[in-house]
């Protein structure tokens, strides 16, 4: 992958997925029910006659968002042209300041046609017929355990991997468990799917399952699933690509078996018979991606006659029925339904977390993040640099851009006077405590999650200056603590998750950091994904690492008292 090569989004996380394709308009205009209707306006409605009222705000609203559109699609032509001849991407996509959306004006919205829980159950169901009946072996159900021993084999194999790896259970526990802060928010479950409303993660009582049969009905934003959230086309690059899967299971019945349980233990017996199983039906996926594989080997054929990933997300797209009779869509949504077996679900996922772990490990990658650390503290000496009216001014700067207003109400606005207070008296005196203990909650708050995100070059209302940049920087690295390889290590890891591992080396180079993202992301990746918005590489790793430590990362959302519970007792 060159420089300047992007994902596509169909392998980045909380993206547009499989069912919307890359660059489609999802504009306002382009909403409307049927052909020549606008979206605030019926069809065939008379527009030679003024509108008035309502029907005018809503008309000048939807004509502002066409404008925005079309300015927006020019400007990533532009980009995309930049990028194919390798020129860097030096501006962010333009702001809309056209009319705000009328008060209950809601345009109709696409509905999603990606497979729902459900659906992939249902398509595991038709795989699983037609594998028995063509290998003789015994249908193989997906076998759902409760949450707590899904995570409990979770962490035991991603412990596995990161041994693998050089890593200790704490680096491994950490890296994980900040994954899925971010992922899952804290709370997410083996069958969470992307874009579910999080209050259907929330355990059912004792007897009941009222919020997981409503989350497992519905359509999501993306295929993405599970604690890593595994696209459906990565699943099937890890069932058809290798029998790393069936090895696990087969070396965890031997290590069961090696317990004393006894050759005719179930639970040995259901490992083996699934290994087998799983063979027969990686023989029925196989055959049919490399039939697709056949129709364009240029893109979908390795030199060495493998498939390519681009091979997987089509096949993952395509409603043409395969010889089997089922389409590549319907093959790879059984596929993924492995995610919810309490046996292979665990080990899937924790394909995905060898994956990113593999890159994190390298030494050029821990190399970048040294850089990084480096480059860091240089930038926060800058500031100390300046002079005393130099970072006052830069304390001005920053607190009247994150200033609550009057409307934010009273409490709002005091905490907005303590920070500014705090910011004064920190650009005087690097060791002021700008904890929650010592300027208040809602002003720590504030700090956090208001001045840490302030984008250099990406905010709306212009770049900072230097000075304020190089306050912004200081600011980071006292909350956290000094910034370190070891700090660094699961938000970079949780990049590669995010963008692709290749693309991430690339953003985590030193000659890159201040890249914009449009670099590196296609329109549909950077749209889909408000993290990367305004944000330049180093950025978007830092925005990553607030994410992690923020109120997704707390100890006590209850998926988080469960996943380091699971790891405690490895």
């Amino acid at each position: 992958m060159s420089q300047f090569e992007v994902h596509d989004g169909a392998e980045a996380k909380g993206r547009t997925d499989i069912g919307t394709p890359a660059g489609a308009d999802l504009s306002v205009a382009a909403r409307a029910h049927e052909p020549g209707a606008s979206a605030g306006q019926p069809a065939g409605a008379d527009r030679t006659m003024p509108l008035s009222g309502p029907d005018a705000e809503r008309q000048a609203y939807v004509d502002a968002q066409a404008a925005y559109q079309k300015e927006l699609a020019g400007y990533w032509h532009g980009a995309e042209a930049s990028k194919h001849a390798h020129k860097k991407v030096e501006d962010f996509p333009p702001f809309y300041h056209g009319p705000e959306k009328p008060a209950g004006f809601d345009p109709p919205k696409i509905a999603s046609v990606l497979p729902s829980v459900n659906d992939m159950i249902s398509s595991w169901d038709k795989l699983g017929t037609l594998t028995s009946s063509r290998s003789n072996l015994p249908k193989m159900t997906i076998d759902e355990v409760p949450e707590v021993d899904f995570k409990g084999a979770y962490a035991r194999e991603v412990i596995n991997v990161g041994a693998q790896h050089g890593l200790d259970r704490e680096q491994t526990a950490n890296i994980a468990k900040n994954i899925y802060a971010f992922e899952d928010a804290g709370k997410g479950t083996a069958d969470q799917l992307s874009g579910v409303p999080m209050s259907l993660t929330a355990p059912d009582a004792p007897g009941t399952h009222a919020n997981r049969d409503a989350r497992r009905e519905i359509h999501p934003l993306s295929t993405a699933i599970g604690y890593n959230q595994l696209l459906m086309a990565t699943s099937l690059r890890f069932v058809d690509g290798s029998h790393a899967i069936n090895d696990r299971l087969d070396q965890l019945a031997k290590d069961e078996a090696a317990k004393g349980y006894g050759i005719d233990d179930v639970h040995i017996l259901q490992l083996q018979e699934k290994s087998k199983y799983l063979a027969a039906v990686q023989g029925e996926v196989h055959k049919a991606v490399m039939e697709m594989g056949q129709t364009d080997k240029a893109k979908y054929l390795d030199a060495q006659g493998n498939p390519t990933y681009a091979l997987y997300t089509d096949f993952a797209k395509s409603l043409t029925p395969t010889a089997n009779g089922m389409s590549g869509r319907q093959m790879t949504s059984a596929v993924q339904a492995l995610n919810l077996d309490g046996d292979i679900g665990p080990v899937l996922q924790a394909q995905q977390f060898d994956d990113i772990i593999a890159q994190g490990v390298k030494p050029s990658f821990q190399q970048s993040l040294q850089d990084k650390v480096v480059d860091d503290a240089g930038r926060a000496k800058q500031f100390d640099a300046l002079s005393d009216k130099e970072k006052q001014a830069a304390v001005k700067e920053v607190s009247d851009l994150v200033a609550p207003t009057a409307a934010n109400g009273a409490a709002a606005t005091t905490a907005g006077v303590k920070l500014d207070a705090a910011l004064k008296q920190f650009a005087g005196n690097e060791n002021t405590d700008l904890s929650a203990m010592a300027i208040g909650a809602p002003a720590h708050d504030l700090l956090v999650n208001k001045v840490l995100a302030l984008k250099k070059r990406g905010e709306e209302s212009g770049p900072l200056s230097p000075a304020a940049a190089n306050l912004v920087d200081k600011l980071f690295s006292k909350e956290m603590h000094g910034p370190s390889v070891d700090n660094y290590l699961p938000a970079a890891v949780e990049l590669a998750n995010l963008s692709g591992a290749k693309t991430a080396e690339q953003m985590l180079q030193r000659g890159n950091a201040q890249d914009s993202t449009v670099n590196y992301f296609s329109q549909s990746g950077y749209q889909g994904n408000p993290i990367v918005k305004g944000r330049s590489a180093d950025e978007l790793v830092k925005a990553i690492y607030r994410n992690m430590h923020g109120p997704n990362g707390s100890p006590d959302n209850w998926g988080m008292v469960e996943m380091n519970r699971a790891f405690e007792e490895q």
